[in-house]
């Protein structure tokens, strides 16, 4: 299956050497290449490591392990919380929190990695999730995390974008408030409003929780996967 060929690919091995290289990956890569022509390994729901919930838990890895078995993109879902007064960002799934802070739990981790890897940079998408109507991800709450990185906001930006520009730096993809994220004039946006046939769902039971219906696709054959990865 995909996730066997990736395993094989990506995760860190007994050979302390290869494991050392997934760290630094792209320290061969030429400073001219565009991003663009770049196959960059990403997981989906990155910050999901660590939860005990089934159709919650994407990750085994947390982010920081992730880096350093050579993920390079990052699927960042959040949003906002009020206790007691005192609003915070917060990683979500859905609308199930993930008792887990942005700043500490995802962005922390991503900027220790490239201090210590400084050859490399991070691919990292931040959507907003449904979690509370209590306090909802702001325009300030954007531009603070936006201003910690590269922000590309179009294909015809990352289109521009060379290693050499971005090595050491996070390259931001805002994915907030649904806006999505535009390729050219196109306008196609990448989000999870899609639509599958009856066939591709499946029932969902967890000992006290509410039974659902879910979305699942159907997985790329494996020959399309090693030609991929090999």
């Amino acid at each position: 299956n995909r996730t066997g060929h990736f395993n094989n690919v990506f995760n860190s091995t007994n050979n302390p050497k290869r494991k050392r290289n997934m760290k630094s990956w792209m320290q061969n890569i030429s400073e001219a290449k565009s991003v663009i022509d770049l196959f960059i390994p990403g997981t989906h729901d990155s910050a999901t490591s660590g939860v005990d919930l089934p159709f919650v838990t994407t990750q085994s890895k947390n982010i920081m392990e992730q880096l350093e078995s050579g993920i390079r993109f990052l699927d960042i879902r959040i949003n906002k919380v009020n206790v007691k007064g005192v609003e915070g960002i917060v990683l979500v799934h859905g609308k199930v929190p993930l008792l887990k802070e942005f700043w500490r739990d995802a962005f922390d981790p991503v900027k220790e990695f490239l201090y210590d890897n400084p050859t490399e940079f991070v691919i990292v998408s931040i959507k907003e999730d449904d979690l509370t109507d209590t306090a909802n991800i702001s325009n300030n709450d954007v531009k603070s995390i936006l201003d910690n990185g590269v922000y590309v906001s179009s294909q015809i930006e990352l289109d521009e974008l060379t290693v050499k520009e971005c090595r050491g730096k996070i390259i931001f993809i805002n994915r907030i408030n649904s806006e999505g994220y535009c390729w050219g004039s196109k306008k196609i946006k990448v989000g999870d409003n899609y639509s599958l046939p009856t066939e591709f769902r499946e029932q969902v039971i967890v000992p006290g929780i509410k039974e659902r219906t879910q979305r699942i696709c159907v997985p790329i054959p494996d020959p399309t996967w090693s030609d991929l990865v090999n």
